[in-house]
């Protein structure tokens, strides 16, 4: 269109060219006389009647026209704008192009480089900063146009996948938990009940019958489960109370130290110097907002702690936290005034004990009130940094890149939607630089000089914004395969061909972050340092999980096998292997795993059954009693886990009933030797 519409109008230039010079030239200019003295002349007027202008006529002087008149060309600015654009277009096509699996363009050297016989100096062109959000023009970048060969048609049967299956409510009830009809809860795809009941229905296509006959007995959790969600609702519903009630100081100094030591190594919501500092002031006295979030770091913090203090009297050890947090959760008010940096900083911690209790659904709808409520101050837009760098704007930061970071995990394992989108927000990354170094800010907030981490101490930071940017391949694959189809629809994302560009795309960035976490976070067994050990522990079983997460809509299906089932089944079988192995060193060296980990032990464990029973089917070999190991790894990590959190009975009751199949019972792997620490030394 732009090249058609440029030569229409160089043929109309040309045939008006010679009827242009054929007219008598009129003359439009001052004299040069009155150029030279920057008068005005009424030479146009004076010549028409063959006289001189009048400044020339008073004068005695002729008119003369010997000065050609020259057109002032662009500003400099203006061309190196120009050539900036370029640049910066040229960068665009060569980054996307590489992306998309093609051969990059070759241009010609830019309009600096031919007038300049060195080469720039690297130091002055600086990284460009595109304006366009990568996921957003990913996905614009990929949108089929009408000569695309992915086919767009969605069948009726593409369809019915978004659907929830009618029984999939039906299936707790095994477990003696009842589920009222209008209590029922959605759960997408991506989400963990999804995935029990696609492995129940292909445990039923197979015809794999259980080893014994479970009697409701055998689910030795399931009494306990209906039993903590009954004192769970209670508590909600007792009163807030006005005035806050704080743990004895001795208690509440050792729950400051487990909170930074097991919490804060991988979500950062809090500053500890400046955490301290205010408790000693006596802030929590005086501020209901940072009286809330110390009563929440002391509910995280009891989780951690086997001191009866922390436990509800004639509950016990799953009571941990309990007695901080119903004080605590009264977040309503909130909607009512502008948010501060303590009440944004709640709704992370808030949302984290819930996810660790029965009451995980509401801990995804905590987290969109925290976004929007970070949204109305402006939380999620850089601030100019103006040369002075402030602790609490990077405070703020870092509390709303934890609920991003939140959401992203809570949606993808409840198969929800995210509260907010790449585009929505502009944040950089965090500092990557510890809490002690940045030291306390002066009275207006800002540091007295630039805080750095010491060369060649690996900051405590770098897990957390490795994570990140692994979340961002989450929400990628939450807006492609696990998009709804009338998302999908819109945007021209169907067919198989479709789904083998973009698994293969996600595979690519998989293999990419993998490749560049940190050196002291690559995995190794026999790390001497705890803290890097958990964290790079912590990486490795998100990067399995969330290997699994992408390939598993493509593992079973009643359609006719994809071209991505073979594939997707063998990536998903090694990831879940590989996950349990990660499982089990944090066990073997007795390290308590985040709530979040739950998530890699219950998918592995499931994922690993489907494989063994699609074997069946498929005719390919697996290594049954190496899989119902691994399978009774994850249980057995679960296992350790219900100390800590709630949630994790249930997933064991879950995942030992699924495993209660075939010829091999889950009792007779539980019987294998079980590998030693120094048999774990493979990279996951």
């Amino acid at each position: 269109m732009i090249w058609q519409l440029l030569h229409n109008n160089v043929q109309l230039l040309d045939t008006t060219e010679d009827a242009k010079r054929s007219k008598k030239r009129r003359i439009q200019r001052a004299c040069d006389n009155c150029r030279r003295k920057k008068i005005r002349c009424d030479a146009a007027q004076a010549l028409a009647s063959g006289s001189n202008c009048s400044n020339c006529a008073s004068a005695g002087s002729k008119c003369t026209f010997f000065n050609e008149t020259t057109k002032r060309g662009p500003s400099k600015s203006y061309v190196s704008e120009l050539e900036q654009k370029l640049e910066n277009m040229e960068e665009l096509l060569r980054r996307h192009a590489s992306e998309l699996g093609l051969t990059p363009p070759t241009f010609g050297p830019s309009p600096k480089q031919s007038k300049l016989s060195h080469s720039p100096d690297p130091g002055s062109t600086a990284t460009i900063h595109l304006s366009l959000p990568a996921q957003s023009h990913f996905i614009a970048c990929c949108t089929p146009d009408e000569e695309t060969e992915f086919d767009n048609s969605l069948s009726e049967s593409d369809y019915d996948d978004d659907l929830l299956p009618s029984n999939i409510s039906q299936a707790l009830l095994k477990f003696n938990i009842e589920v009222h009809e209008s209590r029922r809860l959605f759960h997408g795809k991506s989400s963990g009940l999804w995935l029990v009941q696609e492995a129940t229905q292909l445990k039923r296509e197979q015809g794999i019958q259980p080893a014994r006959d479970r009697e409701a007995s055998d689910f030795k959790y399931a009494h306990e489960v209906s039993y903590a969600i009954q004192w769970e609702q209670r508590l909600m519903a007792t009163p807030i109370p006005n005035i806050f009630t704080f743990p004895p100081e001795d208690l509440i100094r050792i729950l400051f130290d487990l909170f930074f030591r097991h919490f804060t190594t991988f979500l950062p919501v809090i500053h500890r110097p400046t955490f301290e500092a205010q408790y000693n002031a006596g802030l929590h006295l005086k501020d209901r907002s940072f009286g809330r979030s110390v009563l929440l770091a002391c509910a995280i913090a009891s989780r951690y702690c086997d001191d009866p203090r922390v436990f509800l009297k004639g509950i016990g050890r799953q009571s941990a936290g309990w007695i901080f947090f119903t004080q605590a959760r009264d977040l309503q008010r909130l909607a009512h005034v502008p948010a501060t940096l303590h009440d944004i900083q709640c709704y992370v911690m808030l949302s984290y004990f819930l996810q660790t209790t029965y009451a995980h659904n509401s801990a995804w709808a905590v987290l969109g009130n925290g976004i929007r409520a970070a949204q109305d101050t402006g939380m999620h837009r850089r601030r100019p940094s103006k040369g002075i760098i402030s602790l609490h704007d990077e405070q703020q930061k870092r509390a709303f890149w934890c609920l991003i970071f939140m959401d992203r995990q809570l949606s993808a394992l409840l198969g929800r939607p995210l509260a907010c989108q790449d585009e929505d927000f502009d944040l950089d990354l965090p500092v990557e630089v510890d809490d002690e170094y940045w030291g306390l800010p002066d009275p207006e907030g800002y540091m007295t000089s630039t805080p750095r981490q010491p060369t060649g101490m690996p900051s405590n930071m770098s897990c957390f914004v490795a994570s990140l940017k692994l979340s961002d391949i989450m929400a990628l694959t939450l807006r492609t395969i696990y998009s709804t189809n009338k998302s999908r629809a819109l945007l021209g994302l169907g067919g198989e061909k479709w789904n083998q560009f973009i698994v293969s795309e996600l595979d690519s960035r998989m293999n990419k972050w993998v490749d560049a976490i940190p050196e002291h976070l690559k995995w190794d067994p026999n790390l001497q340092n705890d803290e890097h050990f958990v964290q790079s522990a912590i990486l490795y079983a998100a990067y399995h999980t969330w290997q699994i997460f992408i390939h598993r809509p493509f593992i079973h299906s009643s359609k006719e096998p994809s071209a991505l089932s073979f594939p997707s089944m063998s990536i998903c079988t090694n990831a879940a292997r590989s996950c349990s192995h990660v499982l089990e060193a944090l066990q073997v060296r007795g390290k308590r795993a985040p709530a979040g980990v739950l998530a890699g032990a219950i998918n592995s464990g499931i994922v690993l059954l489907m494989a063994l029973w699609s074997s069946n089917k498929t005719g390919s070999s697996v290594d049954a009693q190496g899989v119902m190991r691994d399978v009774n790894q994850c249980i057995s990590f679960l296992k350790d886990c219900q100390l800590d959190w709630q949630c994790a009975k249930l997933l064991v009751d879950i995942l030992e009933d699924l495993a209660n199949c075939g010829d091999l019972d889950l009792g007779e792997a539980s019987t294998t030797t079980k590998r030693s620490y120094d048999e774990i030394q493979d990279r996951p």
